[in-house]
C-alpha cells in the first residue's frame, strides 16, 4: 500500500482557521444561524463562510477574512453557485453588506 504525506497547513491555510474561530463567535453573536442567501434551491444545510472575494485576494489577513463586512453564511448549494458567478456574489454582498 503507497502511503502518501499529510501537507503541512501554510501560512494562509492558518489564516484561514484562525479567522473561522473568529468568525464562528461573530455570527454566534449576530444570531445568523441560516443561509442569508436563500437562493433558488436553498437547502438550509451544511452552513459555511461565503466571502466576497476569491480566497486569494485576502493574502492571508485574519482581520479581512474574519469582516463580517466581507463574509456572510450560505449553505453549500448557494456557496457554490456564489463561487462560480462572480458577478451574483457582488450583487448579493452589495444587497446584504453595502459596498466595501
Amino acid at each position: 500500500m503507497k502511503r502518501t504525506a499529510i501537507r503541512k497547513i501554510g501560512k494562509i491555510g492558518k489564516a484561514n482557521l484562525e479567522a473561522n474561530k473568529l468568525l464562528k463567535i461573530l455570527y454566534e453573536n449576530s444570531d445568523i444561524r441560516s443561509c442569508e442567501i436563500a437562493g433558488e434551491g436553498c437547502e438550509n444545510w451544511i452552513l459555511n463562510y461565503c466571502h466576497r472575494h476569491d480566497r486569494e485576494w485576502y493574502k492571508g489577513d485574519v482581520e479581512l477574512l474574519s469582516s463580517f463586512n466581507q463574509t456572510i453564511i450560505g449553505c453549500q448549494k448557494c456557496h457554490g453557485k456564489m463561487d462560480t458567478n462572480k458577478k451574483e456574489r457582488e450583487e448579493i454582498f452589495l444587497k446584504l453588506r453595502g459596498e466595501e
